[in-house]
């Protein structure tokens, strides 16, 4: 039985494709207790060794069995969902918190404070590290830098024929827009209210667009994300990804970037191509939470219906004036170097 093993539990789709690239990497099982996940997990990481338990049970089955999980849980999260198992069991399992993204949200709220208790955390490079400083959380830290990357390249074979069969043989245009808009958490951040619908309306056939929302989308404004889908029905070029949990495979393929404040645009810094930034009015925003849009064009104050024809302007541009401050971007935020294998090691 192997001792250290990643945990995904419950309906947290957005978590998979952190979680399940570093379980591959360190070679340890990936445990979920969702159907659905568990199936998405066997298609898109061929490699992984995926850990079916039922919900009822994921809590005993994993403190039972292993001594170490990797979760995108905060430690006080954990403890109290894992608080029974440990007690009956006289167990306490340890924990390492994987990020689930480097975005600029945060700023205004107390989640990154929930990680003062952690026994490890895991960083991508300098910004976190510096953004952890900052909300006073001195806890034992691992620098991992881009590893989702790193496993897409060892993988990119799979990964293209994949999408190319399941996505892009369908898509018509010659060019493609990913509109990745985060959730409305309590910062307020997302986009999709006011600009999803008029984008999809006005998108014509000279563009292929494709949405991926943030998966919390679906499950707190589930008429609203039923009525866009409907909308794009039967249109060849539109399509809105639904359970896709796969993010650098997709961003190979795009042509150009719209996104608000998803930490998906983050990701698609190391392509160096075309990147659009929409920003949510009500936001509650403090200095630097628009850190990066400077690496493209703002079109916040665009009438929402011209904003595909606007990106289209542009990319026949070619405009390279942004590359050296993506570039710059980049670097601060994903560590070169970085040896993931010392994870199992440090605890």
């Amino acid at each position: 039985m192997f001792r250290s093993a990643a945990i995904l539990y419950g309906s947290s789709l957005h978590h998979l494709d952190h979680l399940a690239p570093l379980a591959t990497l360190l070679d340890i099982p990936l445990i979920v207790d969702d159907i659905a996940m568990y199936d998405l997990a066997k298609k898109f990481y061929p490699k992984l060794r995926p850990i079916l338990s039922s919900s009822q049970e994921v809590y005993f089955y994993a403190v039972q069995n292993f001594e170490q999980l990797i979760t995108c849980r905060p430690r006080p999260l954990f403890d109290v969902d894992f608080f029974l198992p440990q007690q009956l069991l006289g167990k306490r399992v340890s924990t390492i918190w994987c990020p689930h993204g480097n975005s600029d949200k945060g700023k205004a709220s107390f989640f990154m404070e929930g990680l003062k208790k952690e026994e490890l955390l895991l960083t991508y490079g300098k910004r976190m590290e510096s953004f952890l400083r900052q909300k006073k959380v001195e806890v034992r830290r691992l620098c991992v830098g881009n590893y989702r990357h790193r496993y897409y390249l060892e993988n990119k074979n799979f990964y293209d024929t994949l999408l190319q069969k399941e996505i892009f043989s369908s898509l018509l245009a010659k060019k493609t827009i990913l509109y990745a808009p985060t959730w409305k958490d309590g910062e307020n951040a997302s986009s999709f209210e006011r600009f999803l619908n008029p984008l999809v309306e006005n998108c014509d056939d000279e563009i292929n667009l494709i949405v991926k929302p943030h998966p919390n989308l679906f499950i707190s404004h589930p008429l609203e994300m039923e009525s866009i889908s409907k909308l794009a029905e039967n249109r060849n070029h539109i399509l809105i990804l639904k359970a896709m949990p796969v993010i650098y495979p997709l961003l190979n393929f795009i042509d150009a970037y719209l996104g608000d404040m998803s930490s998906i645009g983050y990701d698609f810094l190391i392509f160096q191509k075309p990147m659009f930034f929409l920003k949510n009015p009500d936001q509650v925003a403090v200095k630097s939470s628009h850190f990066l849009h400077k690496c493209g064009h703002n079109l916040s104050k665009e009438d929402p219906a011209r904003i595909i024809k606007t990106i289209k302007k542009h990319l026949a541009k070619k405009d390279a004036s942004f590359a050296p401050i993506r570039e710059n971007i980049y670097k601060q935020t994903f560590a070169a170097k970085a040896n993931i294998e010392k994870i199992l090691l440090s605890t």
